[in-house]
C-alpha cells in the first residue's frame, strides 16, 4: 500500500467528521474528540496492510478499506452521541453503519471476481467487520444497555483466550454458519440505530444476534479443543 492512498483513508475519515462537525456547529471539546477519534481505525487498518510485503494491494482490499474509513467516521459520530450533540439515532448514522455493511459483501465477491482472494485480504476483512460491529455496538449501547456491548467484544475476548490456550490458535474448521452468523449480527446492529425502531424490536434483534454468536463462538471452541493438535502454526484466527 503506498503512502497516499493511507494518507487518503485517514483524510476521508477526519474529512467525514470534520464536516460533521461543523455542519452541527459541534463546540470545541466534543469536535476535537470526534475528530480525532476518527483517525486511529483506518490508520492502523493502512498501517497493518503496508506491513504485509509482497502483498500488492487489490480492488477487493481498497473495498474493504472503506469500511475501516466508515469505521472511524461511525467512531467520531459516537464521540458526538455520547457528549450529547448528536442523538442516539439520526439517517445519517444508519447510512453510514449501511454502507459499511454493504461493503463486506462487495469486497469477497470482487476478490473471488478478479482472482485475487488471498489470507491476507480475508485477514484484513475479518478485522474490518470486528471492528465496524464494535463500533456499532457502543452506537448501540444507550438505546438498548450496554451488555450489547459483550456482541462487539467477542472477537477481541477469543483472541485474548488463545493467547492462554494455544489449542485456540489452530486453523478454523469449516463452518457453514460462521459468514450468515456474523452478517446477521451486522443487520440486527444496523436496525437498531434506525431512527424508528421500537426499542423492544431493536433488544430482541440484537439478543437474538448474540445468542447466535456465542453458539458460533462455542461450536468453534469446541471444534478447536476436540483437535487436540496445539502443535501447528498459528492459522486463521477467529472473527
Amino acid at each position: 500500500m503506498g503512502v497516499l492512498e493511507a494518507i487518503g483513508a485517514v483524510v476521508l475519515a477526519v474529512g467525514a467528521v470534520t464536516a460533521m462537525v461543523l455542519v452541527l456547529r459541534v463546540p470545541g471539546v466534543p469536535a476535537a474528540g470526534a475528530v480525532l477519534t476518527s483517525a486511529p481505525l483506518p490508520a492502523a487498518a493502512c498501517w497493518w496492510r503496508a506491513r504485509q510485503y509482497g502483498q500488492p494491494i487489490t480492488a477487493a482490499d481498497r473495498v474493504t478499506l472503506v469500511r475501516f474509513v466508515s469505521s472511524g467516521v461511525l467512531a467520531g459520530a459516537v464521540v458526538l452521541v455520547f457528549t450529547g450533540v448528536l442523538p442516539d439515532r439520526t439517517p445519517l448514522v444508519a447510512a453510514i453503519a449501511l454502507m459499511a455493511l454493504l461493503s463486506d459483501a462487495v469486497d469477497g465477491w470482487l476478490a473471488r471476481r478478479t482472482g485475487t482472494a488471498s489470507a491476507v485480504g480475508a485477514r484484513l476483512d475479518m478485522e474490518a467487520d470486528a471492528v465496524l460491529y464494535a463500533v456499532l455496538c457502543l452506537h448501540t449501547a444507550p438505546i438498548i444497555g450496554w451488555w450489547v456491548i459483550l456482541l462487539g467484544a467477542m472477537r477481541y475476548l477469543f483472541g485474548l483466550a488463545s493467547w492462554l490456550r494455544p489449542r485456540l490458535r489452530q486453523d478454523l474448521p469449516p463452518s457453514r454458519i460462521r459468514r450468515p452468523i456474523a452478517a446477521l449480527e451486522g443487520i440486527a446492529l444496523l436496525v437498531a440505530i434506525v431512527p424508528g425502531v421500537p426499542v423492544w424490536l431493536a433488544t430482541a434483534g440484537t439478543a437474538a444476534a448474540l445468542s447466535l454468536v456465542l453458539f458460533s463462538f462455542g461450536k468453534d471452541i469446541v471444534a478447536l479443543e476436540r483437535s487436540g493438535d496445539s502443535s501447528r502454526p498459528p492459522g486463521r484466527k477467529r472473527g
